[in-house]
């Protein structure tokens, strides 16, 4: 199950105008990361709640054939909580199930959390990694085996008894729902995960390796673009350039890397774009414009001499030249 009903309020005013699920990371929507890791690992038949801009999920995903996937969708007319969400769905579960936020950008091996669940024998599983701020997670304290003894929510550092932090990839069997009440809104942090521990439930958390952000504010969302594209640029060419079809450069524009071009971008000449700058499909950057460390939406036009630097431009808009 992909959680995807969200209003993403610290993602203001972006998620204001596309659903946090369809904001895009290096020109793909954030939640195709999260169908394209579940396909590779197996899990393609899949859930995705719907609240927020919902219709807009629904509609650029489609069934997920394109992706290899098997998507439906589930409607919430209020919010539910992350495991109010899960309880509504109880009758698409019938065995071991995983839930996934819809923005977790990550490259978590799916497939080892799936035996270290199984092998544990757990009713909930976790997937944990050391953080330094512990004050947007959940940390846990674990026995030597993993399995949970504590579980804080968001604690503030002086009071957070380790640095182990809920990614928001959880597993489960369908006897969780027996900890969920029905129809009323309903928190895992808060609320499920004490009641495991408090019930002395088989509760475990998985310690991972592994590439993970959340996009939760506009700075994180600035910043899972800027990794994701240097991973990107080192794997596809060692010039540190990701093109997309149609898209082009004049010859004297100066791109330095790396810079990501959507379909059909262009640059204009005396131009500078770079380092860390995607320019999305559709979007022209002007004759002497300088961009770095930016994000720029589909069919976006940057005017000749603008400037932009640590900023994200939405669709649909333009940047005027500096005055």
């Amino acid at each position: 199950m992909i959680l995807a009903a969200g209003e993403a309020t610290r993602l203001r005013p972006l998620s204001e105008l596309l659903p946090k699920a369809l904001v895009p990371i290096v020109n793909r929507p954030v939640m195709e990361y999260v169908v394209r890791l579940l396909v590779k690992h197996g899990w393609g038949e899949i859930l995705a709640n719907l609240c927020h801009l919902g219709e807009k999920i629904e509609a650029h995903f489609g069934s997920g054939a394109q992706l290899g996937a098997k998507i439906a969708y589930q409607r919430e007319e209020t919010l539910l909580g992350t495991a109010g969400s899960v309880k509504y769905a109880r009758d698409f579960f019938d065995g071991t199930f995983l839930v996934i936020g819809c923005d977790d950008l990550t490259d978590v091996d799916l497939s080892h959390l799936l035996d270290f669940h199984r092998r544990s024998k757990a009713l909930a599983t976790i997937a944990v990694l050391p953080v330094t701020d512990t004050t947007q997670y959940g940390v846990v304290v674990t026995e030597a085996d993993g399995r949970i003894v504590r579980f804080v929510e968001k604690p503030r550092p002086e009071e957070a008894p380790s640095n182990l932090a809920n990614t928001g990839v959880y597993l489960f069997e369908p006897e969780i729902m027996d900890f969920i009440p029905a129809g009323q809104f309903y928190d895992f942090g808060r609320q499920v995960f004490p009641s495991l521990l408090e019930k002395g439930q088989p509760f475990y958390a998985c310690r991972v390796q592994c590439n993970w952000r959340d996009i939760g504010t506009i700075q994180e969302y600035l910043q899972a673009n800027f990794d994701l594209l240097d991973q990107d640029a080192a794997r596809a060419t060692t010039s540190g350039f990701l093109l997309g079809s149609a898209c082009a450069a004049a010859p004297t524009a100066d791109l330095k890397p790396p810079v990501a071009l959507g379909d059909g971008a262009t640059v204009g000449s005396w131009a500078q774009v770079g380092p860390h700058v995607v320019l999305g499909a559709g979007s022209h950057v002007g004759t002497r414009a300088s961009l770095d460390r930016a994000v720029v939406w589909p069919d976006v036009a940057v005017e000749s001499s603008a400037r932009v630097s640590n900023a994200v431009v939405t669709s649909q808009g333009a940047v005027p030249a500096a005055r």
